[in-house]
């Protein structure tokens, strides 16, 4: 079976991580290097960077803007850092908000937070054009592309970017994130709430890191990952507890995990180094990917194909009818092709208020596209699509 996402790095090297790695300043240092950005931030995970990023450079107890479809974890990193949400609705036949409904928040936004979907990106400097003078910072949720010198241009003084390196990420490595930004003192500030949340490894980072080996040499060998994934489903619809259950959010406060507190360790910081140094790569091949399913879907009338990206995609993510979407994920798996279908809508949210974000939560279809996916299986993956939407041809 071709997974739904794969890890980016090798099994030769994650052996290889378990001999050397880079300590934090080493490594932040090279993203600094090769992205073209004045400061790098380690931090646990892209949740934690939000939490850290709002409680170092915006107004405590402020209101923060962000998207209504995104990953749960976002709105419970604004909850975390004693903020207040206003969410807004994706547009049509997107997973972004439209650029104009930043234009008139209200008075009291201290924060935007601008979620890049599966990699599609912002015309940021469009978006800061239209903010008002209240907000006090703008972070990019960069977390599912393959971050270049290029997206980071974007980046004014006030802006903090997020690449994570958790689990179905493009830059995958085990757990963690990366912040980056322009301003010095925010890096400052970052640095001292890593400080502060900063507790020795315990028995809980020995349990993430076996997961980090355990999930690697499953995925490197497709047939195993695929009795692995039959047998992973058996015992949930066993416990009665679907992959696809309603997203659920912590209340502040709450017992959190090592991702809202601990730094990735040696084994994760080798793996995300390994990652950096091939990013280029990565997004060569994504881009490629890309490419190659549009050519394919050219025409189809019962799939939406995502609008154009800038940069490298997660997934290549479909909008197909809500009735349809278990039908042809059963199809698909059956002939060996994993998908996913992020994000479910949050339970905590009402559908009449976000309309869009609802709809297209229900309609998603993310193909695999990631760096050890050809070019002919690409092709392979989009036939079996196109025979399931359009068997007549």
């Amino acid at each position: 079976m071709i997974p739904r996402y794969e890890p980016p790095f090798s099994f030769l090297d994650l052996l290889n991580s378990t001999l050397r790695s880079p300590d934090i300043d080493t490594l932040e240092h090279v993203f600094q290097e090769r992205l073209q950005v004045p400061h790098a931030v380690l931090a646990p995970s892209g949740r934690a960077g939000i939490c850290w990023a709002l409680k170092a450079a915006s107004r405590p107890g402020g209101t923060v803007v962000a998207p209504a479809y995104t990953s749960p974890v976002v709105h419970e990193a604004i909850l975390e850092a004693g903020a207040s949400m206003r969410l807004l609705d994706c547009q049509p036949g997107s997973f972004l908000v439209a650029e104009k409904k930043y234009a008139s928040p209200p008075s009291e936004v201290s924060a935007v937070i601008l979620c890049e979907l599966f990699g599609h990106t912002f015309d940021l400097p469009r978006i800061r054009s239209v903010l008002p003078s209240s907000v006090d910072l703008c972070i990019v949720d960069m977390t599912m592309t393959v971050p270049t010198p290029r997206l980071l241009e974007r980046l004014a003084d006030r802006d903090v970017a997020i690449v994570s390196f958790g689990i179905g990420k493009s830059m995958y490595a085990g757990w963690g994130g990366m912040l980056l930004t322009k301003n010095s003192l925010i890096a400052e500030e970052l640095k001292k709430q890593r400080s502060i949340a900063q507790v020795h490894p315990g028995k809980r980072v020995a349990f993430l890191n076996g997961k980090t080996f355990l999930i690697a040499a499953i995925q490197s060998n497709r047939v195993v990952y695929s009795l692995a994934t039959r047998s992973f489903e058996t015992f949930q619809s066993i416990r009665g507890n679907k992959e696809s259950s309603e997203a659920k959010m912590a209340p502040p406060g709450a017992v959190r995990s090592a991702e809202w507190w601990q730094s990735p360790p040696s084994l994760n910081r080798a793996l995300i180094m390994s990652n950096i140094a091939k990013a280029e790569t990565f997004q060569l091949i994504r881009r490629r990917n890309e490419k190659t399913y549009r050519e394919a879907f050219l025409g189809m009338k019962d799939v939406t194909l995502p609008p154009p990206a800038d940069g490298a995609l997660s997934h290549f993510s479909i909008l197909v009818s809500p009735s349809l979407r278990s039908p042809a994920q059963k199809a698909l798996k059956r002939q060996g092709v994993g998908t996913w279908d992020h994000y479910p809508f949050p339970s905590y949210l009402d559908p009449a208020l976000f309309p869009e974000s609802f709809q297209t939560s229900r309609r998603i279809l993310n193909l695999p596209i990631g760096n050890k996916v050809t070019t002919g299986q690409v092709q392979w993956i989009a036939d079996r699509v196109k025979a399931f939407f359009s068997p007549d041809g």
